[in-house]
């Protein structure tokens, strides 16, 4: 004769427990991801589509951000950095006239820039460039280019009447067939401090 085993209510509810858990996580496996929207898909392609960027310069701390931020911007595709830096040359000159002082300053703005992106490990242009307005020079470069983007490190406010965008700012935002990002930092901040 055998013994009468009598089920424990313990032992019912944790086996419940684990087909119910087992079920739920076999579930969950199995269940296909929702697929991205249309539009969500065309924005993920458009960025992963980037393949230079042309970054301005002047050897500020904002533009030395938006250095920084285009090398971010690029980093999964392995983007190029355009790093330019435009001379503007007064109307009482020729385009061509010798001008040593701003060439030096230019060539050294152009060299703490290629050492960012250096940084970060990605393949770096750096052009040296003359014009009367500059940004007439990057809207001329972006289209004998097919560049996809231009990212500028705008100057913070510092008066109240003072505008936050300059000349060339607005000149690219008007007149350039690609997209622009404008990047302005906080005028309480410096990009360096740490919030």
């Amino acid at each position: 004769m055998t013994p009468e085993v009598n089920p424990s209510p313990i032992g019912a509810l944790l086996a419940v427990f684990f087909v119910l858990s087992f079920g739920g996580v076999l579930s969950w496996m199995l269940r296909l991801p929702r697929a991205p929207t249309e539009a969500a898909a065309r924005v993920c392609h458009s960025v992963s589509a980037v393949r230079h960027i042309l970054v301005p310069v002047l050897g500020t701390d904002y533009s030395d951000r938006g250095i920084e931020l285009a090398c971010r911007i690029g980093r999964e595709q392995k983007a190029e950095i355009i790093l330019s830096y435009v001379i503007e040359v007064p109307f009482s000159l020729p385009l061509g006239a010798p001008l040593p002082v701003q060439e030096t300053r230019g060539k050294a703005i152009l060299e703490r820039a290629k050492s960012i992106v250096e940084i970060h490990e990605l393949r770096c242009q750096t052009r040296l460039e003359r014009s009367r307005f500059a940004g007439d020079k990057v809207v001329e470069m972006v289209r004998a280019e097919d560049l996809q983007m231009v990212i500028l490190g705008v100057r913070p406010r510092l008066w109240p009447i003072e505008n936050l965008i300059g000349r060339t700012s607005e000149t690219l935002l008007r007149k350039l067939p690609c997209e622009v990002i404008l990047d302005a930092f906080p005028e309480c901040a410096k990009p360096w401090q740490e919030t």
